[in-house]
């Protein structure tokens, strides 16, 4: 036998193996119960900056809704007094003071466009727009500021006005306005600024040449050598130089520049002598062809993004249509009211709940909401109105501080009719309004000359389409019914006589006694283009009790008597050869 120390030894290194192993694997579950501690506090702070995020969103979001209503307020009657002005110097002293407000208008919404930006919640809308009006336009809205601080502004493209191009036209033109902005800002009296664009040779993604180059350089400043590596980095300021400090702005405008230029897959890179001025040069890759059906829009002009044209087209007078206006804020209330009085009869409501109790009750030609309410916000009450059978028919306005694409395709989705942003051009609101009505007025028009009906030419939502299908219906299955009247039709649809009445007068212009009159009469027109009945027999068939009455209506509404109508429409017969 081994000796007893050699036997003891053996079973020492065993134990301190078995000690050393488990001592491993100890470690090892400590180590893993650490990571996924560290995992779990990880994502628990990683959850916490989300929301976090989103509360600073949603704080950026309201602020921003709070400060462009009291801008409104500001720009939109400034606009009106400085049109009344006959003293050359008080206009004057207004466009000032209106150019400031502007300012601050844009200051708000660079502060919105950071954060979402920030969030990753910016994505491309791209558009095809004709490239050379689309920048000429954007240069031509500073050729005033230019004028006034006596700086020379000129813009060279090499575009025809046939060449087109896809890009996000509403970024694009804030990538063109911050950095004309900047160019204006620190450019001196005496100074210029030049704007050049044409085709690239070569995109930035290396496709071949059918990129663009866009570059705004002035004689200003200039920028110091050690901060042109930091001009793009966000709230970064430049201190300028001794003798031209700079230490101006919100850091963000650059920023922001570069973002939505990374977004296009784009570049943009800048060259600056201090004292001799700056070149900033934008390099745009060409987008993959999209077709018009998935095309928001097929070519945008010299209309700049977040602008109007109106048109001319007023309401004929003794038309006092009533509008409704859903506002919680008191004062752009009663200047909504005293705003839209002169041509409107106007109703207010203070929150879409008060503004859908009031569409209901009084049924207004055209609603106009606001986004950002209590109670019940803009976005749900019109969705409200839209699942209304009783007002579902109304055309609604949205109109909301919040200009973003998202804000437009919230509202769409809601059912909305039309989508204005705070601060309005008064023109555009007007236009608006005349467009929505005449929209009506021609859907009127169809119904009244035809004889065939299609409820949707004559309808905007499907629940009218159906309650217009559905009246049909009813009444052609009644067609020789003398008894039938609008009680048995109001029976037949589920409506009150007083909500089919309202329905009846909004959808096509017609009480519902007038309504299933025209629709016999609509029906007696095509059989006698059929020449198959005399008039007495038609009479019968559409329910006239005599062919007294049925001549009389027939010729109120066609212009001529049965007989000579259908002497003029009567079908001839096919001859066989």
């Amino acid at each position: 036998e081994p000796p007893l120390w050699k036997t003891w030894w053996a079973y020492a290194i065993y134990l301190i193996a078995a000690l050393a192993l488990l001592y491993y694997i100890i470690e090892l579950y400590i180590a893993d119960k650490r990571s996924r501690m560290m995992a779990e506090q990880e994502n628990l702070k990683r959850q916490k900056e989300q929301h976090l995020d989103e509360l600073k969103f949603r704080f950026f979001t309201n602020i921003s809704h709070e400060l462009r209503t009291p801008l409104a307020l500001i720009i939109t009657p400034l606009e009106l007094l400085i049109r009344k002005a006959d003293d050359s110097t008080l206009k004057s002293e207004l466009e000032k003071i209106l150019g400031n407000a502007r300012d601050l208008l844009r200051l708000v919404n660079q502060l919105l466009d950071f954060r979402r930006l920030e969030q990753k919640g910016e994505q491309l809308k791209l558009s095809t727009v004709q490239i050379k009006p689309f920048i000429e336009d954007n240069v031509n809205h500073f050729g005033s500021l230019a004028h006034e601080q006596h700086i020379g502004l000129s813009c060279e493209c090499a575009f025809g006005q046939e060449d087109l191009f896809r890009l996000d036209a509403e970024k694009m033109t804030r990538v063109l306005n911050n950095l004309l902005s900047n160019a204006m800002k620190f450019t001196p009296e005496g100074g210029f600024i030049t704007v050049q664009a044409g085709w690239q040779e070569s995109s930035p993604a290396g496709e071949g040449p059918n990129g663009i180059r866009i570059t705004v350089s002035d004689t200003g400043i200039g920028i110091p050598a050690e901060d042109l590596k930091n001009i793009f980095v966000r709230f970064y300021q430049s201190e300028g130089t001794q003798s031209h400090p700079v230490n101006t702005g919100s850091g963000i405008g650059l920023h922001l520049v570069k973002g939505y230029m990374d977004l296009h897959k784009g570049e943009i890179t800048v060259e600056s002598t201090p004292g001799k001025g700056t070149c900033f040069t934008l390099l745009l890759p060409a987008q993959p062809p999209q077709t018009a059906a998935s095309d928001s829009q097929a070519a945008i002009g010299s209309t700049l993004p977040d602008t109007e044209k109106a048109t001319e087209s007023p309401v004929p007078e003794g038309n006092k249509v009533t509008v409704l206006v859903a506002e919680d804020n008191e004062q752009f209330r009663t200047f909504m009211k005293d705003l839209l009085g002169q041509d409107f009869t106007v109703l207010t409501a203070a929150d879409g709940q008060e503004g859908l109790a009031m569409a209901r009750e009084y049924g207004p030609d055209l609603i106009i909401s606001d986004v950002m309410m209590p109670h019940m916000d803009g976005y749900t009450f019109c969705r409200a109105v839209k699942d209304d059978v009783q007002c579902c028919h109304i055309p609604f306005i949205l109109l909301t501080a919040k200009n973003s694409s998202e804000s437009r395709s919230g509202a769409y989705e809601a059912g909305a009719d039309s989508f204005i942003a705070k601060p309005f051009d008064i023109d555009v609101l007007h236009s608006r309004i005349r467009q929505l009505l005449e929209q009506r007025e021609r859907r009127l028009a169809s119904f009244r000359k035809g004889t065939h009906i299609n409820p949707k030419e004559i309808t905007i939502t499907s629940l009218d389409e159906k309650l217009i299908q559905k009246a049909l219906e009813c009444i052609e299955k009644n067609m020789d019914n003398t008894e039938y009247n609008v009680e048995a039709l109001s029976t037949d649809m589920g409506l009150e006589r007083s909500s089919l009445y309202r329905k009846m007068q909004a959808i096509a212009g017609q009480t519902p006694t007038e309504f299933m009159r025209s629709i016999r009469l609509k029906r007696a027109a095509r059989l006698l283009e059929s020449g198959q009945y005399s008039v007495q027999e038609i009479s019968w068939m559409v329910g006239f009790n005599t062919p007294r009455y049925f001549s009389s209506y027939f010729k109120e509404m066609f212009g001529m008597t049965p007989s000579a109508y259908a002497a003029r429409n009567r079908k001839q017969p096919s001859s066989k050869a």
